[in-house]
């Protein structure tokens, strides 16, 4: 994803990557944002309770699921993996999945960006 918003060059500064935790009960608030930032030292991790958690990865079809703890209560979480793109006011506008390469997000973000551009311009004139 940092890739993808370094290739909007400009447009990039709009853009806000966002990981979403499924696993709240160990992901801490300083865990999560290391293991965000690894990714793009703007990027943002957000968590919630188990419940709200559940919620969202439903709304969203995210499957997780928790490992059997070894001896020392670590265990592995597996999950499905996609990136949504929203836009502005909040809406589902791209999926993509871990193939989608960082060129084709960059290429669909900056179709989106000049879209809500146009939109703007168009309500003035």
């Amino acid at each position: 994803m940092a890739r993808a918003v370094r290739l909007l060059g400009p447009e990039g500064k709009d853009v806000q990557i966002v990981f979403v935790t499924v696993d709240p009960s160990r992901d801490a608030p300083a865990v999560l944002g290391a293991y965000v930032h690894a990714f793009s030292a703007g990027a943002i991790g957000l968590s919630g309770t188990a419940g709200e958690v559940r919620t969202l990865a439903a709304r969203y079809h995210v499957s997780y699921s928790y490992g059997r703890p070894d001896a020392h209560g670590n265990y592995v979480v597996d999950h499905s993996a996609a990136i949504y793109v929203f836009g502005p006011h909040g809406n589902g506008e791209l999926i993509g999945t871990e193939s989608t390469t960082p060129e084709g997000i960059a290429h669909d973000v900056h179709q989106l960006l000049a879209d809500a551009h146009r939109s703007w311009w168009q309500k003035l004139v």
